[in-house]
Formats: structure tokens, C-alpha cells, sequence
């Protein structure tokens, strides 16, 4: 710091710094907190989206399985008049549910799923046909003639079955893949907080540190030369001419004052002198 600058401006330009300090922090911290709070709001609506999604992927994959199930025993049903066309509204029903699935999966971003849904999809016109064919033979010629397609759709049954199970087994693999990410997601929430709570802190201790700093440099170079100034004036004002001045070379206001109080103390030397001569 510039010794000849007055006493005035060296307190400003140290209250220039602890100010710049304070706001250096304040602004890091504030950038830091927006930033950190833009990722864990993406985070949350994320995790947020990611769920329904899953919820809803599950919902259309059991429905889509109740009316398979659905299907199959309405074809059986011989003794049912309606059968048939309760069979088609199910599958009807199904294939509705099969788009609610592939429209899930894709905003999941799971092709995994989607192609045991694929295989699914390719399984059920065969289980469905044959079924059909079953059950028109059943009620135009009787068990006999239901009976010969029995075997080929009880294949066709075991086909989709195993579709299906082998989509329910990667919806779960999905639904875990899910819950994992969710986990990271609140490790990465946690450690969101740390890092503001940790620039925070660092914003503290860095303002703390700027006024150590300058209380130590205002106790340095204004409190002890005020001191000193100080214990001058009064061993003057007691008569003590042979004490030492400090601060005569400041070009401050405390600078100004030594001197003043060296030619004071000068003079009173003088004046002692010259009476001392008289008598």
C-alpha cells in the first residue's frame, strides 16, 4: 500500500477491498445456488417423468396380459353365443394397449422393452387366428372338429405366454434400471447441496479471512501510529521533551500530526533551554 497516500484513502481503498470481497462472494454463491438449483429442479422433473412413465408402461403391459387372458377364454367358451365377439373386443383392447406400452417405452428410451414388445406384437395374430378358427370348428362341427386345432392352439397359447412373460421380465429389469437411476438422482441432489453449502461456507471464511486482513492492516498502519500520536502528546503535555516521535516520515494525516507534535517538541526544548540559561 502506497505510504504517501493519505490516511483516508488507505481506509477506503481497505473498505474498497472487504466490499469487493464480500461481493466476489456473494456473487459466486448466487451464481453457484442458480445453477445447482436449475440441475436439481431438471433432476426432479426427470425422476418426475421417468416415473409416471413407468407407472404407466406397467398399467398397459398388465392390461394388455388381462386381455390376452381374456381372449383366450372366450374362444374356449364354446357354450357362449358371444363368444367371438367378446374375443375381438379383447383383442381389440389389447392391441390398444400394446400402443400405450411402445408409446411409454419410447419416452423411457427402453429398446430393450420395446423389442420383447415387438415380439409380443408378431405372437399375438397367430394365437388370435387360430383361436378363431378353434372356436368357429367347435360351434360348426362339434368337438371333433375343435378338437384337431386344439394342439395347434395350445402351441400358439404357449408361444405368446412366453412372450409375455419374457416382456414382464424386462419391464422389470426396466423398472430396476429406473430405481437405480433414481438413487443417483438423490446422490446427485445430496451432492448439489454440499456444493452450495461447501461454496457458502467458502464465501464465509473468505470474508472473514478480507476482514482479518484488513482489521490487521488498520490496526498496523492507523491504530498504532494513533497510539503512539497518542502517547506523544501526552509525555509532551507532561513536559518530557526526550521521547522519540514516530511517524514523521508519513506523508497521512497521522504523518502530519508527528511533525507537528516534533515542532512542539522542539520548541518546548528551546524554551527549557533558554530558561534554563537565565537562571
Amino acid at each position: 500500500m502506497n505510504k504517501n497516500a493519505s490516511l483516508a484513502n488507505r481506509l477506503n481503498r481497505m473498505m474498497t477491498i472487504l466490499a469487493g470481497v464480500a461481493l466476489l462472494g456473494g456473487l459466486i454463491g448466487c451464481v453457484v445456488s442458480t445453477l445447482t438449483f436449475g440441475a436439481v429442479q431438471k433432476v426432479i422433473s426427470q425422476s418426475a417423468d421417468r416415473e409416471i412413465g413407468l407407472h404407466n408402461l406397467t398399467v398397459a403391459v398388465k392390461d394388455a396380459q388381462v386381455n390376452v387372458i381374456q381372449v383366450q377364454q372366450w374362444l374356449t367358451d364354446i357354450s357362449a353365443t358371444r363368444g367371438l365377439d367378446l374375443a375381438e373386443k379383447h383383442a381389440n383392447a389389447f392391441k390398444a394397449e400394446l400402443v400405450k406400452a411402445q408409446q411409454a417405452a419410447e419416452r423411457l428410451d427402453a429398446p430393450t422393452f420395446l423389442a420383447s414388445l415387438a415380439q409380443v406384437e408378431r405372437a399375438f395374430p397367430a394365437y388370435y387366428e387360430t383361436g378363431k378358427r378353434m372356436a368357429k370348428a367347435y360351434v360348426e362341427e362339434g368337438p371333433k372338429g375343435g378338437n384337431a386345432l386344439m394342439g395347434v392352439f395350445d402351441k400358439a397359447s404357449a408361444d405368446i405366454y412366453v412372450s409375455l412373460d419374457e416382456m414382464t421380465s424386462k419391464l422389470d429389469e426396466l423398472a430396476v434400471s429406473i430405481a437405480e437411476e433414481q438413487e443417483a438422482s438423490l446422490i446427485s441432489i445430496q451432492n448439489a447441496r454440499v456444493t452450495v453449502i461447501s461454496v457458502t461456507l467458502f464465501g464465509l471464511i473468505a470474508v472473514a479471512i478480507a476482514a482479518w486482513l484488513v482489521r490487521r492492516s488498520v490496526q498496523r498502519r492507523v491504530s498504532v501510529p494513533m497510539q503512539d500520536a497518542v502517547f506523544a502528546l501526552r509525555e509532551l503535555s507532561r513536559g518530557n521533551v526526550e521521547i522519540t516521535i514516530q511517524g514523521i516520515e508519513r506523508e497521512d494525516e497521522i504523518g502530519q500530526m508527528a511533525r507537528a507534535f516534533a515542532v512542539f517538541q522542539k520548541s518546548d526544548a528551546e524554551r527549557r533551554e533558554l530558561m534554563a540559561r537565565q537562571q
